[in-house]
């Protein structure tokens, strides 16, 4: 996938019958950690950063999200994705 410079990361988890440990939540960029914005509405939990700098062009890119769940006993998930921005170049158009 490739992304604007200016690119958020926004991510979405649907509640269970688990909930989604707010506090628990870590987000990382490129094995940074990062401080997101969180907000629960309606069973959904939403996860946004919005880096402070233009990502580089054509550089490769990995966020990894680690949360924990309100089960008992609580688990753990980690999911990893990753992007690259996109070039400086015009894009043709067919």
């Amino acid at each position: 996938m490739s992304v604007s410079t200016n690119a958020v990361i926004d991510i979405s988890i649907v509640n269970g019958s688990a909930q989604v440990a707010t506090n628990s939540i870590q987000l990382s960029l490129n094995g940074s950690p990062v401080s997101p914005s969180i907000a629960s509405t309606g069973g959904i939990v939403r996860i946004s950063y919005d880096p402070p700098c233009a990502l580089p062009f054509l550089s490769s890119n990995v966020v990894t999200l680690v949360f924990t769940d309100t089960a008992v006993p609580a688990k753990t998930r980690t999911e990893s994705f990753s992007f690259m921005v996109e070039s400086s170049l015009p894009k043709a158009c067919l």
